[in-house]
C-alpha cells in the first residue's frame, strides 16, 4: 500500500505521542500495513483513514522490543464527537463530527382565504361605467380594501389574486349605453372596478398583474351580462334583439303593472338589486400545524486502534539444594575443648 498525504486532522492521537513514539521507518510502516490489513473494521475505512491508522501503528510498535501479533482497529458512532472520544478514551487515531445536529420546526401548510366585500349597485351611475370616486360606496370600497391589507400584513400572508363579479339588471340600457348590449356594460364595469381597486391597493403596498392576478366575471346570472326577471316594458318594434336581455323568468305581474302606471320607483327597487359590482380578495397564509418540530441528531465518528504483543519469554532456572556447612567457631567452652582434644589418639 502506497502511503498518502494525510489531513492533519485525522492524526489527532499521533500528534498526543512523544516525538520518540513518533519515529517508524519503512520496515514499520509494512509492518502496520499486514497486522491492520486483517481487521474488518480497517477494510470498511475510507483510503485516507486506512492511512492514518497504519501510521499510527507503525509510530505504536517502532523500537518496541516485543514482537506486534495482532492489531485491534474499532470505528464508533455516536451524536457528539465529545462523548465517542471519552469513550474511546485513548489510542485515538481518527476523531471527526460528520454532521451537526438540526433542529427540523413543525412542518406549516399554506392556507388560503378568500375575503369578499359587500355587493355595490351604486358605484356607477344609470348606463355609465365610470366609478363615482366621490359616492358613498367607492369609500365603503376602499374601507373594504383597508380591511384586506390589514388583515395579509398583520398575518404575514401575501395577497395573490383579485376576483371581480358583475351584472346589469335586464332593463333596457339608455342614455349613454343605449347602443352597448348588456353584457357589453357589465364587462365594462368590471373592468372600472378592477382598475379603481388596483390603484387604490397600489397606495397601501400591494401590487396584482392585471393580466395574471385578476380575473373577471361579468357574465351575470343568466348568462348574458343580466341578473333577475326579464324586463316589465314592452319591446318597441325594430329594436335591435341583442339590446334585449331575457331574464331568468317572465317579469311579475305586479312589476307589468307599474310599467303600466309609470310606478318607475317600485319597479326600480325591484331590479336594482340585480345590477351590481362584488370583489373578492384571496390572501395566502402560512399555518404552523399542531405537530412540534424535531431535533436530529448529529453524526460522529472515533476510530482508534490497539497493537497486541506477544508475551515476554521468561527462564526459569532448577532450584539447587546445597547442603548445610557447619563451621566451628574457635571460641566457647575450654573444659570441653580440653576435653576432646585428650581422647585424640598419641602421634607415634
Amino acid at each position: 500500500m502506497t502511503i498518502k498525504p494525510l489531513v492533519a486532522a485525522a492524526l489527532i492521537a499521533a500528534a498526543a505521542l512523544p516525538l520518540r513514539a513518533q519515529d517508524y521507518d519503512k520496515k514499520d510502516v509494512k509492518k502496520a500495513e499486514k497486522l491492520a490489513a486483517d481487521d474488518k473494521d480497517f477494510k470498511a475505512l475510507p483510503e485516507d483513514e486506512k492511512q492514518a491508522v497504519i501510521l499510527f501503528i507503525a509510530a505504536e510498535i517502532h523500537g518496541h522490543r516485543r514482537r506486534a501479533i495482532d492489531a485491534d482497529i474499532r470505528t464508533l458512532k455516536g451524536a457528539k464527537l465529545e462523548d465517542l472520544k471519552k469513550k474511546a478514551r485513548r489510542n485515538v487515531v481518527v476523531a471527526e463530527q460528520d454532521k451537526e445536529a438540526v433542529s427540523v420546526p413543525g412542518a406549516s401548510r399554506l392556507d388560503v382565504k378568500h375575503i369578499d366585500t359587500p355587493p355595490f349597485g351604486r358605484l356607477f351611475a344609470d348606463n355609465e361605467w365610470d366609478v363615482l370616486a366621490d359616492s358613498a360606496e367607492a369609500q365603503t370600497l376602499k374601507q373594504n380594501i383597508d380591511k384586506v391589507a390589514d388583515a395579509v400584513k398583520k398575518g404575514g400572508g401575501r395577497l395573490v389574486s383579485m376576483h371581480i363579479e358583475s351584472s346589469a339588471s335586464t332593463l333596457r340600457n339608455t342614455g349613454k349605453a343605449a347602443k352597448l348590449t348588456h353584457l357589453e356594460l357589465s364587462k365594462r364595469r368590471a373592468e372600472a372596478a378592477a382598475r379603481y381597486a388596483l390603484d387604490y391597493l397600489k397606495t397601501k403596498g400591494f401590487v396584482l398583474d392585471e393580466d395574471e392576478q385578476v380575473t373577471l366575471d361579468y357574465y351575470g346570472a343568466n348568462k348574458n351580462g343580466t341578473s333577475g326577471a326579464s324586463s316589465p316594458f314592452a319591446v318597441p318594434a325594430g329594436t335591435d334583439p341583442g339590446l334585449v336581455a331575457e331574464g331568468s323568468c317572465a317579469a311579475p305581474p305586479d312589476m307589468k303593472a307599474a310599467a303600466a302606471a309609470g310606478d318607475l320607483a317600485k319597479i326600480a327597487a325591484f331590479y336594482d338589486p340585480n345590477k351590481f359590482v362584488q370583489l373578492t380578495f384571496d390572501a395566502v397564509f402560512e399555518v404552523k400545524d399542531d405537530k412540534p418540530g424535531k431535533e436530529i441528531p448529529g453524526e460522529a465518528h472515533v476510530v482508534t486502534a490497539t497493537v497486541d504483543y506477544r508475551d515476554p519469554v521468561k527462564i526459569k532456572l532448577p532450584r539447587i539444594r546445597l547442603p548445610r556447612i557447619h563451621i566451628g567457631w574457635p571460641f566457647g567452652n575450654r573444659d570441653q575443648r580440653k576435653a576432646r582434644r585428650a581422647v585424640r589418639c598419641p602421634k607415634f
